[in-house]
């Protein structure tokens, strides 16, 4: 499982750092999977009827996607959590209670209090919803085009599908993001990982690049 990933940005956030190197790590396990499948596939001693090679390529495929996934997911809660950390004028109001409010005289307490929450808060959402309130309440859109953000909401579905449903097609992928090729009850088919990868590693160097621009260009370092 080799690949050619977008070029790592010449200023990069402590987040992407993080999400570049947990890539590294999952292309890693995938190279180690399909190598272990082709090894099997050509010993005389597995046979068709041992082992459902099909089904064990499937399998793999499925857990680097929903890895692939909940990695870029995670940068994007990461770089939400930096870009606070640098301008905390900027976290959204209702934050912190008023008891909380009053029970602390640490100012510096209190803003790390608001950061940790609405941060929190973020990790819960799925990231077409999470992008559409960083757009409301940051002016910042994740996803600069319409057709990015409904190309990585069925990525996101095809996760969500094999992570809770066995992979199975239900009513609410269907009315989410099904086309005319999804059946209900059917299998759903799955991106090649390798190619998923290169997309989300492309789109978090674009998000990446502009957040530095827009939040924290003093602030990131130089490679």
């Amino acid at each position: 499982m080799t690949y050619a990933s977008a070029a790592y940005p010449a200023t990069a956030t402590e987040a992407f750092d993080r999400f570049w190197n947990h890539g590294i790590g999952v292309t890693e396990v995938g190279s180690v999977a399909y190598f272990g499948l082709h090894r099997a596939r050509t010993k005389k001693k597995f046979t068709k009827s041992d082992y459902d090679f099909d089904k064990v390529e499937r399998a793999v495929e499925e857990m680097l996607l929903a890895r692939i996934v909940d990695n870029f997911q995670s940068y994007v809660v990461d770089l939400l959590l930096k870009i606070y950390l640098v301008r905390p004028e900027i976290v959204p109001k209702g934050s912190v209670t008023y008891r909380e409010l009053f029970g602390s005289a640490d100012i510096l307490e209190l803003r790390k209090i608001a950061i940790e929450k609405t941060v929190s808060s973020y990790g819960y959402m799925n990231i077409v919803d999470l992008s559409d309130e960083i757009k409301k309440s940051l002016s910042f859109p994740i996803f600069d085009h319409w057709l990015t953000k409904r190309r990585v909401k069925r990525i996101v579905e095809i996760r969500n599908l094999i992570v809770h449903n066995r992979s199975t097609i239900n009513k609410t992928f269907i009315e989410k993001v099904g086309c005319k090729h999804d059946r209900f009850g059917s299998q759903v088919s799955v991106p090649n990982a390798v190619g998923v990868l290169r997309y989300l590693d492309a789109l978090a160097n674009d998000i990446d690049c502009r957040a530095a621009v827009k939040f924290m260009k003093e602030t990131v370092s130089n490679g």
